[in-house]
């Protein structure tokens, strides 16, 4: 959730993930060198509050049974 959040916001995809494993570099970014710097002042800056909203969001969506975790929806038997 928090990488999607983040998504929103940066100009380059899983900017966060793909910087810190080395795989997008200043003169990769799109749209421009400058592009880099702008995501890793907003990934820096956004990090935190972000990752309370998401915590707060996912918390919300298990309650719902909406979360990818909260285990299985068939009502039908186990299989034997």
């Amino acid at each position: 959730m928090m990488q999607t959040l983040l998504n929103l916001i940066t100009f380059n995809r899983n900017f966060a993930a793909e910087a810190l494993h080395g795989r997008l570099r200043p003169a990769q970014a799109r749209p421009g060198p400058a592009a880099w710097f702008v995501d890793l002042a907003i990934t820096a800056l956004a990090a935190i509050p972000v990752a309370i909203i998401s915590v707060v969001l996912e918390a919300g969506a298990s309650l719902a049974r909406r979360g990818a975790c909260s285990g299985p929806r068939s009502s039908a038997p186990a299989a034997d």
